[in-house]
């Protein structure tokens, strides 16, 4: 618990702003976790398709990529992202998912992965998304729902943020949110030992059309990490069926998650 307390200071340190200067509307105070998941809920509830562009920074097949990405969703379960090399100007990966299950193409090595959708982006970026959610954490999201009221064991006041403990089945979660907003600002994934597992940190919310979303993502796991700094995000637009289309070329060499 003690790891915990100091993580505001640090949050903010990394992403330059305070939780107070979030453009989200306060809320006042929040009484129990019934109420944060209500209002959590209610955040991304008339979410229904987004386009989103932004600047990301990972690895993908062990080669470290600092890009471009263009990102599509329609809700509940359909993705689709090309993320592009700065420097050269090229495709590094495309990818496009029904939630659970994914397809990619790396156009470099004109390669062609599908597979389960957490553990196909494990095997290209070495981050395991599966205590978040692939989708949860790409695009932001708090992942709090009803079925984790039962699991928590501990909700309390810590300065200006509220804490969370989420005892699930594989691991302890800590959630810590701005106490004002109900913004996540960090959700760390420990062992039943203790051991840290993985983490996500979010900062730079702001609302619109009634969506509350992120600017910021940052999941460090071990030595691997993504980075998202979304440049512009437009909701509820309209997407149209071609946006999540991908082309692969026909002498495209398939993979499996082995290789």
């Amino acid at each position: 618990m003690g790891l915990v307390r100091p993580l505001l200071p640090l949050l903010l340190s990394l992403f330059g702003c305070s939780a107070h200067s979030l453009r989200v509307p306060e809320i006042g105070p929040i009484p129990n976790i019934s109420t944060l998941v209500q209002v959590v809920k209610s955040r991304t509830d008339s979410l229904r398709d987004m386009r989103v562009s932004a600047l990301v920074h990972l690895r993908i097949d062990n080669v470290k990529q600092k890009g471009s990405m263009v990102l599509f969703y329609r809700s509940p379960n359909r993705m689709k992202l090309d993320i592009n090399d700065t420097l050269m100007g090229i495709g590094v990966m495309s990818a496009k998912s029904n939630r659970d299950s994914i397809q990619v193409y790396l156009p470099r090595e004109n390669r062609f992965l599908a597979g389960q959708t957490e553990e196909t982006l494990y095997a290209i970026t070495g981050v395991d998304l599966v205590p978040f959610d692939a989708y949860s954490a790409i695009l932001g999201l708090p992942n709090l729902s009803d079925l984790d009221i039962s699991r928590v064991t501990e909700f309390e006041t810590r300065g200006d943020s509220l804490f969370v403990e989420v005892i699930a089945p594989l691991w302890t979660r800590h959630l810590l949110f701005d106490r004002l907003t109900a913004t996540l600002l960090a959700e760390r994934i420990l062992s039943p030992g203790g051991l840290l597992l993985t983490q996500r940190l979010m900062s730079d919310y702001k609302t619109m059309s009634g969506v509350v979303l992120p600017g910021r993502i940052k999941i460090l796991q071990n030595d691997a990490r993504i980075e998202l700094r979304v440049t512009e995000r437009v909701i509820n637009a309209k997407i149209s069926e071609s946006r999540f289309e991908m082309k692969v070329p026909s002498d495209v060499i398939p993979l499996g998650l082995s290789n």
